[in-house]
């Protein structure tokens, strides 16, 4: 025990300092978009309507249509030095449950903040070229 508390006082961390969590082990990917406001709010309304009907990523969830309600929700507030993009990204989350928002999490650091490249991203992983082509089949071979 002694020994440990040597090396703490050393500077040294013990292996429960490695294992603690840290605030910035919670960060989340920042949007890309350069934000001019020097104040702006999401409204807890449309937080509110955006978590309302959850993407959550089943296999009958279609991401095309998520994308279009989600984008006519956000074409719905407009701040100045806003930029859209922006507001998107930091209300997206709070569209999804389960699935969805576990892949946003680490997809929205592989985009590194892109509006763009996440939404193709979400349609790759949610709505992938088998299902495309399953669906495709299914429309030639309807009689």
């Amino acid at each position: 025990m002694a020994l440990l508390i040597q090396h703490v006082e050393e500077g040294e961390k013990s292996l429960r300092d490695y294992a603690s969590p840290r605030s910035e082990d919670f960060d989340m990917q920042k949007s890309d978009s350069v934000l001019r406001a020097t104040e702006y709010e999401i409204k807890p309304q449309i937080i509110k309507m955006a978590a309302a009907n959850p993407f959550r990523g089943d296999e009958a969830d279609n991401p095309y249509r998520h994308i279009k309600w989600f984008t006519m929700l956000c074409n719905t507030v407009q701040q100045d030095g806003v930029p859209l993009a922006w507001f998107r990204w930091n209300l997206f989350p709070y569209s999804l449950a389960e699935e969805a928002r576990r892949w946003f999490a680490l997809a929205s650091f592989e985009v590194k903040g892109n509006w763009d490249d996440l939404m193709k991203k979400f349609c790759e992983r949610f709505f992938p070229l088998s299902k495309v082509q399953h669906i495709r089949k299914q429309v030639i071979n309807f009689v």
